[in-house]
């Protein structure tokens, strides 16, 4: 990240262990190296301008708060600092055999979380105003395709 971390998920997956970290307005996507030490970053997630930004301000973002994964981890949900949930598609084959021509990760050649020239960060399907304020808290329901979230408006 380029910051400070607010949270991290552990996501397990027939194609191994997942870890997705929180950090102003981006989730990182990383994969165990096989040293129980190190990961390697595999996809980066920006949660964009929240839905009533004016569309020629692209610059403006928001600092996601929390994030939850559907059971089947097919959907992932950030919860964010502007009351907006944003929804990202789960695309987790398609980071983790992702390549560049040389055969390395697309993320392999850098040190920061920078943005990688060439590459498209995946971004929310949807963004909705959930809360007047913050979002405190995002929760998957167990085997149901439904996200609960809670806020400082006293709202879930």
């Amino acid at each position: 990240h380029t910051g400070w971390v607010r949270g991290v998920q552990i996501v397990s997956r027939k194609e191994g262990q997942f870890f997705l970290s929180i950090g102003c307005n981006l989730i990182n996507f990383w994969e165990e190296c096989g040293d129980e030490t190190t990961a390697r970053r595999l996809a980066r997630l920006d949660a964009g301008p929240s839905p009533s930004d004016p569309e020629d301000e692209i610059f403006r973002r928001h600092d996601i708060l929390t994030i939850a994964v559907q059971d089947d981890s097919s959907t992932i949900v950030a919860g964010l600092v502007d009351g907006t949930l944003r929804a990202f598609e789960g695309r987790w084959e398609f980071w983790k055999d992702r390549r560049t021509p040389e055969g390395d990760c697309v993320y392999d050649s850098t040190g920061s979380c920078g943005k990688i020239e060439n590459e498209v960060d995946d971004r929310p399907f949807v963004a909705v105003r959930a809360h007047e304020g913050r979002v405190t808290g995002v929760h998957a329901l167990p085997q149901k395709n439904e996200f609960i979230s809670v806020g400082h408006d006293g709202c879930w």
